[in-house]
């Protein structure tokens, strides 16, 4: 966590930085800092969602009960995986149903996974995310990079109900080629501010509050 501070505490002495030189109107000045802050914006992500993994298997290696040396490393993977698979598929299958019971005639069915498609052919992705302790108010999710026209990000508190954004198709296409990538997967950096909710702040993506719960949008 100190690593996860000092960065956060380079970050803000970059950001006055730039605040401090755009003041004076030193504008080459301007575009170097901006590009350390953003070196530091990527550092910090790239730690946070590290932390993430780290946290995830710490837990699940607090649930395995003893074995041989051998097999702890294989078991707490396993584990792991499995543990935030089933939280997927069940959160996925809740908010589905819902949606169906609701949106009657515009029924979502699954294709594979987290890939759905709507009555009129039109394809969703639905990723999840928890809310972890080490992490708070931030939620990292991911979908295959592939076309979609609706991308739903269901992002679970620690307490609280769960927080539901139905992105639509202009804003989809819009984000997509800015989103980070890794292994074949686009990511998805939530963070909450205040009253607000942020779509990777370090992009620059926006506020997603008037996407929130807008299941009717989609069709």
């Amino acid at each position: 966590m100190d690593e996860l501070n000092g960065v956060r505490k380079l970050l803000e002495v970059a950001r006055h930085r730039v605040s401090d030189a755009l003041q004076r109107g030193e504008m080459d000045e301007v575009i170097r800092l901006a590009r350390v802050a953003k070196d530091f914006e990527a550092a910090l992500r790239n730690l946070e969602m590290s932390v993430n993994r780290m946290a995830d298997e710490l837990k699940a290696h607090t649930a395995v009960p003893a074995a041989k040396e051998g097999e702890n490393i294989l078991q707490n993977a396993t584990l792991t995986e499995l543990s935030n698979k089933a939280w997927g598929n069940k959160t996925r299958r809740e908010w589905v149903h819902q949606f169906n019971s609701q949106r009657s005639g515009h029924n979502l069915r699954q294709v594979k996974g987290v890939k759905y498609q709507t009555g009129s052919g039109r394809r969703v992705g639905i990723a999840s995310a928890r809310e972890r302790d080490q992490l708070p108010f931030k939620w990292f999710l991911g979908l295959p990079d592939e076309h979609f026209d609706y991308v739903i990000l269901l992002c679970q508190p620690q307490s609280g109900p769960m927080l539901d954004f139905v992105l639509p198709p202009d804003f989809v296409s819009r984000i997509w080629s800015r989103l980070s990538d890794h292994a074949g997967q686009k990511k998805f950096h939530v963070v909450q501010n205040g009253g607000n909710y942020e779509l990777e702040p370090s992009l620059g993506l926006g506020k997603i509050n008037q996407y929130l719960s807008r299941i009717q949008v989609v069709s």
